[in-house]
């Protein structure tokens, strides 16, 4: 089974915490914990294709009840693909959607709640690296790694986005167990987001051995980093 690494670089609409996090919402199963949901999905990797990410923190006793409480989405007609992670560490659920149009995207995001423990994020694609034309997928069930590098200063994010473009590119030829990489920019400055597949979970596990960066890695001047793993409970 492939391996999917999603990291991802500092994202959009960070939405404010005002006041407690709203108990779940059992008349609105989306998944129960442990299903998972349709075997492949392509990966849009279409320059400035926008995506809507949203991200759930939690805590292991709740994470089965997060997951059965998302908001419904297979009803909107807008929506194209829908992708939901589980992390390893049961601390977090990442909601990830493409949309038909930008507006039908912002619209989704602009309409969501605001409350403590929970973002949504909009980014664009900025950049798509792979070793051959073989499509893009993410498969249910797949081990994943989702990163997230918070600006420390938003107008640095075009900087920033220069040296992930380089390294990124230099790594989809030559890391043996890479198969593909993208980046994604948010429209406000705050995140670069990055995805890539990898064969083996083993693969990515000797590439951040033998890769530690340093005293200063190369985001330390600009970004945050944090990443975490997943499962991809629903792909579809």
């Amino acid at each position: 089974m492939k391996t999917v690494l999603l990291s991802a670089f500092p994202i959009t609409i960070l939405l404010s915490s005002c006041g407690n996090k709203p108990q779940p919402d059992e008349s609105q199963n989306s998944v129960t914990p442990t299903e998972t949901v349709s075997a492949s999905v392509m990966v849009d990797t279409t320059l400035n294709q926008l995506y809507v990410i949203e991200v759930w923190e939690t805590e292991p006793t709740l994470v089965d009840s997060t997951l059965s409480s998302l908001p419904e989405t297979n009803d909107n007609a807008n929506l194209e693909q829908r992708l939901v992670l589980k992390a390893r560490n049961d601390e977090r659920v990442v909601q990830i959607t493409t949309w038909n149009s930008d507006k039908a995207a912002e619209d989704y995001a602009s309409d969501k709640p605001s409350y403590e423990d929970y973002k949504v994020l909009t980014s664009k694609v900025a950049n798509y690296g792979a070793k051959d034309a073989t499509p893009a997928t993410i498969d249910a069930g797949s081990s994943v790694q989702y990163s997230e590098f918070i600006m420390k200063r938003k107008p640095a994010m075009d900087t920033l986005s220069t040296i992930v473009k380089g390294m990124t590119g230099a790594m989809a030829q030559s890391e043996p167990t890479l198969d593909y990489i993208m980046t994604l920019n948010s429209t406000d400055s705050s995140t670069i987001s990055l995805f890539g597949a990898w064969n083996t979970e083993e693969g990515f596990e000797v590439f951040t051995q033998n890769n530690t960066f340093g005293d200063q890695p190369y985001w330390e001047p600009y970004a945050e980093n944090e990443h975490h793993m997943f499962e991809v409970v629903i792909a579809q």
